[in-house]
């Protein structure tokens, strides 16, 4: 978006997302008669804005790296979509298959292959408040 300038000073402060941080944006100014060669009398031109330090950020702590538990291979195309059971018991997979897989959590073994879908799954939803799981694909369908 775009904001105002300092009054009566000729420039316009254009700034992306989050106007008035210090990060990014950038001030557009006409071009003077007497400037440089490279923009034409009349146009204005871009001058980035210098980039000032983030100190109210925190700095992020540091964790082990997670370890590889498990791979696990079922669907023929590329898995688009997870959701698991709030009991912790079983987990759904959704792809470009077109198919949802239920996978039992502990053992890592296929429990179940459910079809419908004419397109791609790209999303999956476990209601804890009662036995459904929900799926949104690419056919407009859920």
């Amino acid at each position: 978006g775009a904001s105002g300038g300092a009054a009566g000073s000729g420039k316009l402060m254009l700034t992306g997302p989050g106007a008035g941080s210090s990060a990014g944006g950038a001030v557009v100014a006409p071009s003077s008669s007497g400037g440089s060669s490279a923009v034409p009398p009349g146009s204005t031109r871009l001058v980035p804005r210098r980039r000032e330090a983030r100190h109210d950020l925190p700095k992020p702590e540091w964790h082990a790296p997670w370890k590889l538990m498990r791979v696990i291979s079922g669907h023929l195309g590329w898995v688009r979509c997870v959701a698991v059971d709030p009991t912790n018991q079983w987990y759904a997979t959704g792809s470009a298959d077109r198919t949802i897989k239920v996978w039992d959590l502990a053992s890592g073994t296929l429990k179940l292959t459910l079809t419908g879908h004419i397109s791609t799954i790209r999303g999956l939803a476990v209601s804890d408040r009662s036995p459904y799981l929900f799926s949104a694909g690419e056919d407009k369908m859920v």
